[in-house]
């Protein structure tokens, strides 16, 4: 069976505040909306949750439908308890790995 030729690969070293973030959103709406990614799903990763936050609010306002998935470890503070994690068990999460 013959292999899929992979896209090429381009890196460029250019200053923030372009619109490249914007545009990819752009992107992903126009490729979403067009039916071009059939059933499938788009992962959008950043670096910090915060960005994560930002990237759900601006696809939303595109009108798609976007969530932020954090790790284990992230803060997922409550009223009653302001020091909550993700995991309510991180300590099994850790064990399981190093098994």
């Amino acid at each position: 069976m013959a292999r899929a030729a992979l896209p090429p690969l381009l890196g460029l070293p250019v200053d923030v505040g372009l619109g490249k973030t914007s545009s990819a959103r752009a992107a992903i709406a126009e490729l979403i909306g067009s039916g071009g990614l059939g059933t499938r799903k788009v992962v959008y990763a950043v670096p910090r949750h915060d960005l994560g936050v930002e990237q759900v609010t601006e696809l939303k306002a595109l009108g798609l439908s976007a969530m932020l998935w954090k790790g284990r470890t992230a803060p997922d503070p409550t009223d009653d308890n302001p020091d909550r994690l993700m995991c309510l068990d991180t300590e099994a999460t850790f064990d399981a790995l190093e098994i």
